[in-house]
């Protein structure tokens, strides 16, 4: 299974919108929902087979810093793919997730970042 990015702002807003499954932990936010139908097109080998994208939002709230909120953005990515490597069974196939930064995030370590995705994605 492959680990894609979500990169326009109409994904993020649909997922937002319309996301299947929200999930509040202690320092993030989960937001869940089925891919679009046009990545499952079969146009591209690596996107036509296994893969879910994953979104991360780190608002000015969090800090005015874009090198602070670019470490937390740096911290997400690793603890998830730490996660999707050590359990891909967690993840379910044409999904997208998006990770929502709580002011919490800055003072958390990152096994209990790990620990708060790993609880959300179950």
């Amino acid at each position: 299974m492959h680990l894609l990015t979500i990169r326009s702002r109409q994904d993020f807003l649909r997922t937002q919108k319309n996301a299947a499954k929200t999930i509040h932990t202690k320092n993030i936010i989960i937001l869940k929902k089925k891919s679009p139908e046009k990545y499952l097109e079969v146009t591209n080998e690596k996107r036509a087979e296994e893969f879910i994208r994953l979104g991360l939002v780190v608002s000015k709230k969090i800090d005015k810093k874009a090198v602070t909120r670019n470490k937390v953005k740096r911290r997400f990515r690793e603890a998830f793919k730490k996660i999707f490597k050590s359990n891909p069974e967690l993840f379910q196939n044409h999904n997208d997730y998006i990770l929502i930064a709580r002011k919490s995030v800055l003072e958390a370590e990152f096994k209990d970042i790990v620990e708060n995705i790993e609880k959300g994605i179950k």
